[in-house]
């Protein structure tokens, strides 16, 4: 079975169609005895909730979450939920996705850092897959499998709670799982800072699939000096390298002429923020705003149609020209895979 394209099919064109859409959805509401409900979960310290498992075949198309702070002193708490900016929550709280009982999670990253901004930032912003808007989380990436789907929010914090998580899963019961559906993957990498001449690594693997594209989250050490002169985003440099299959080594099949133009952009940004469907930039700080003067950049890039490989694939960053520029850097990179 090959996939039928009105799976996803998304023009206006086609809303007046009547086909039938096996819609459902697993939530956080639950029963709380006779009469009450709740629409939340607390989830405690080293603890984790797991949604109800999605029996398959099936794709999910679309999740929304939402997060509050940490727990604290009922002021503090207050505060946070008011400003909803910065939160030690999108850092600390991991998403992770499980298929066809598989041990090993084939998604496992900070929930900030999925939803396509980094450094536990919450930032208005929305994308074609990937958004935060107004206090939510969403993502419209498919997700098929074949047998069964879980998805785990897991709270590593040592000492504080979750005091509320709202969530919800829309998926559709497929007949039969078509044959040409890969299975959505991610690598979530961090180098805190990167190794000195050697580049940074986006994705690494082996299989037949393709790459969707990454969430790059940068934070350098070099201080700038002169405001609106940007010394410390030097790490911008750096080329985007895609080897796949018998590439030489030397002879990427995909290369940037730097990392602000691998997003579409140019001059380090210097035009600030901006949000587009498939390319933005969510965070960029320099000197006069960036803690102790280190600038963060965040990024997205989704490719259309997305970069295919029959055997294997690596993504490379290199952070500055040669790889001298001191810097941290975390990523996601979304792709799927033949399973």
């Amino acid at each position: 079975m090959k996939t039928d394209p009105k799976l996803f099919r998304t023009d206006t064109g086609s809303l007046p169609i009547l086909e039938k859409h096996n819609v459902k959805q697993v939530s956080t509401h639950h029963h709380a005895g006779k009469k009450n409900h709740k629409d939340w979960v607390e989830i405690p310290p080293k603890e984790s909730y797991k949604f109800p498992k999605i029996q398959g075949p099936g794709v999910i198309n679309c999740i929304w979450f939402t997060i509050s702070p940490y727990k604290n002193w009922f002021v503090w708490n207050i505060y946070k939920f008011l400003k909803y900016s910065q939160m030690d929550s999108l850092r600390r709280v991991l998403i992770r996705i499980y298929y066809d009982d598989e041990e090993e999670p084939s998604v496992e990253v900070p929930l900030g850092d999925f939803f396509g901004v980094g450094f536990g930032r919450y930032v208005h912003y929305h994308s074609k897959y990937l958004g935060m808007t107004s206090g939510g989380f969403f993502s419209y990436i498919p997700m098929p499998f074949r047998e069964s789907c879980q998805v785990e929010i897991v709270n590593t914090h040592r000492k504080r709670a979750i005091q509320s998580f709202y969530g919800a899963i829309t998926y559709e019961k497929l007949e039969s799982f078509p044959d040409n559906f890969g299975y959505f993957q991610t690598q979530y990498r961090e180098e805190i800072p990167c190794k000195k001449g050697v580049p940074y690594t986006i994705l690494e693997k082996d299989g037949k699939g393709h790459f969707m594209g990454t969430t790059l989250s940068m934070h350098g050490y070099s201080k700038g000096i002169i405001r609106g002169m940007l010394f410390g985003m030097f790490y911008l440099e750096g080329n985007l390298k895609i080897f796949k299959d018998d590439d030489p080594n030397d002879t990427p099949s995909y290369e940037c002429t730097g990392t602000e133009d691998y997003f579409l952009s140019g001059w380090y940004f210097n035009k600030n923020k901006f949000y587009a469907p498939l390319h933005g930039i969510t965070v960029r700080t320099t000197r006069w705003d960036a803690l102790f003067g280190r600038s963060r950049t965040s990024c997205y890039r989704f490719h259309e149609p997305p970069i295919s490989f029959d055997e294997k694939i690596k993504v490379l960053i290199h952070h500055g020209e040669f790889d001298q520029v001191k810097a941290d850097y975390y990523s996601v990179a979304y792709y799927y895979i033949e399973r």
